[in-house]
């Protein structure tokens, strides 16, 4: 969880409205979104993903001391609607546990580099080694825009690991609104 008072307090203000609005759902929007792409996970596990996804996210927000108001604001629990972010990525986190980030066309905020080898104790995991990032407009992704999402993620993977260290690449899914980014650590 974020350290400050006001990041605590956007925390919880986030936390309290997503844990309800998925109680009145009975996580129904939770379930269509693990079944359109068929991921082995249940609800609950999804809800606490998310929940740890963004608490870790914050944190490493608080860190680079940027705000993580607009962030928080993205997370929102309902798929569909108006206003919406533009991806919604979705990260395997291991042991059949997803959690799931909403973001603009650019991906700001999220740090997949810092997120590769994040600590998700309750899992007895660590990072992730996939990320399905889906058009919430259910467009399909173009070539062009892949090859932006590549160059957005390869980068930033790059950034702080070596090509020695990580493999990392993006293809698409088996859905054309969704494009699979993958990290796997090369061990000598």
């Amino acid at each position: 969880m974020p350290r400050n008072t006001a990041q605590e307090q956007i925390y919880a203000n986030w936390q309290r409205q997503f844990a309800a609005d998925a109680v009145a759902d009975d996580a129904n929007e939770i379930r269509r979104h693990i079944e359109y792409l068929g991921l082995d996970c249940s609800r609950a596990d999804m809800l606490e993903g998310t929940d740890l996804l963004i608490a870790a996210v914050m944190a490493y927000q608080q860190m680079d001391n940027q705000d993580c108001e607009d962030f928080v604001k993205q997370q929102r629990y309902w798929l569909c609607g108006d206003d919406l972010p533009f991806y919604c990525l979705t990260f395997n986190l291991g042991k059949k546990h997803f959690g799931r980030l909403l973001t603009n066309k650019n991906i700001d905020g999220v740090d997949f580099a810092d997120l590769f080898n994040h600590p998700w104790y309750p899992y007895e995991t660590a990072g992730f080694h996939e990320v399905q990032i889906s058009r919430l407009d259910g467009e399909p992704i173009e070539p062009e825009e892949l090859e932006t999402l590549e160059r957005r993620f390869t980068e930033d993977m790059y950034y702080d690991y070596t090509d020695e260290e990580v493999s990392a690449y993006i293809q698409m899914s088996e859905l054309d609104d969704t494009a699979v980014a993958t990290a796997v650590e090369i061990r000598i």
